[in-house]
C-alpha cells in the first residue's frame, strides 16, 4: 500500500511542478511578447513620427517648387516683355535711320533741288520807292521757283535758303535796294554812283522760308536807275529743306 501512495504522490508533485514551470515560462513568454509589442508600438509611433516629418518636408519643397515654377513663369513673362520693347525699340531705330537715309538721299535727289540765276538785261529807270527789281532773264531755274516775268521767287517747300544780289547803278545815280520777303524789306545796301559813272555793291544772307513764302529785291529809296546788260544779278538756292514732312506748293 505504501509504495503505490508514495508513487501517487511523487507523480502529483512531479505533475505541480511541471505546471508550477509552465506556469512560469508562459508568464516569461507573455512578458517577451509584451515587451515586443512595446518595443513594435514605440517603433510604430516613431515612424508615424518621422513619416509625418517626411509629410512636412515634401509639402514644404512642393511649396518650395510651386514658388520657382511661379517665379519662372513670371521671368518668362518678363523677357517676352523685355524682348518685345527691344524689338520695337530695334523697330523705331531701324525706321530712324531709314528715314535719315531717305531725308540724305532726297535733300540730294535732283528732284530737290532748287536753284536760280537771272540777271537784269534793260536798263529800268524811275524805279521808285517800294518798286520790284525785275531780273527778267533767268540763267538758270532749277526746279522753276523763280519767276522771270515779275522778279518773284517762291519757296515750293519749307527749308533755309541762301540768296545773293550784286546791284549796279547807272550814270550819277545812287541807289538803295534790299531784300523783301513777302513784301516786306528785311535788308538793304547803299551804291553811291554820283561820284562814279557806274557803281556796284552787293549782299548774301540766309533765310528760312516756309513754303509759300516770296523773295524779291526792292528799291528802298527815291528814284533811281540800274544798270542791266547782265551787271545785276539776283541768285538763290535751296541750302536744306525742313524736312521730310513739307508742304508742297504749285507755283504759278
Amino acid at each position: 500500500m505504501f509504495p503505490i501512495a508514495i508513487c501517487v504522490i511523487n507523480c502529483a508533485l512531479a505533475q505541480s511542478v511541471i505546471a508550477q514551470r509552465q506556469s512560469d515560462l508562459g508568464d516569461v513568454v507573455i512578458t517577451e511578447l509584451i515587451k515586443r509589442i512595446e518595443e513594435l508600438e514605440t517603433r510604430n509611433v516613431q515612424h508615424g513620427q518621422r513619416w509625418l516629418l517626411y509629410e512636412t518636408e515634401l509639402a514644404a519643397q512642393r511649396h518650395a517648387i510651386d514658388a520657382l515654377q511661379t517665379e519662372n513663369a513670371e521671368q518668362q513673362l518678363q523677357i517676352q516683355e523685355l524682348d518685345a520693347r527691344a524689338k520695337h525699340t530695334d523697330g523705331e531705330q531701324e525706321q530712324t535711320i531709314r528715314e535719315a537715309n531717305h531725308h540724305h538721299d532726297s535733300r540730294h535727289a535732283p528732284g530737290r533741288t532748287i536753284a536760280f540765276f537771272a540777271k537784269l538785261v534793260t536798263t529800268p529807270s524811275h524805279l521808285g520807292p517800294n518798286d520790284t527789281v525785275v531780273f527778267e532773264v533767268a540763267e538758270a531755274n532749277v526746279g522753276g521757283a523763280y519767276d522771270a516775268t515779275r522778279g518773284l521767287f517762291t519757296s515750293p517747300i519749307p527749308g533755309t535758303y541762301v540768296f545773293s544780289i550784286t546791284i549796279t547803278t547807272f550814270s550819277i545815280f545812287n541807289s538803295d535796294c534790299g531784300f523783301a520777303k513777302n513784301g516786306e524789306r528785311v535788308t538793304e545796301i547803299w551804291i553811291n554812283g554820283k561820284q562814279n559813272a557806274f557803281a556796284s555793291n552787293g549782299q548774301t544772307i540766309l533765310m528760312h522760308l516756309q513754303a509759300g513764302d516770296v523773295i524779291s529785291v526792292q528799291q528802298a529809296g527815291s528814284e533811281s536807275y540800274l544798270e542791266g546788260a547782265g551787271h545785276s544779278l539776283f541768285t538763290g538756292f535751296l541750302l536744306f529743306e525742313d524736312s521730310l514732312e513739307h508742304t508742297s506748293v504749285t507755283l504759278p
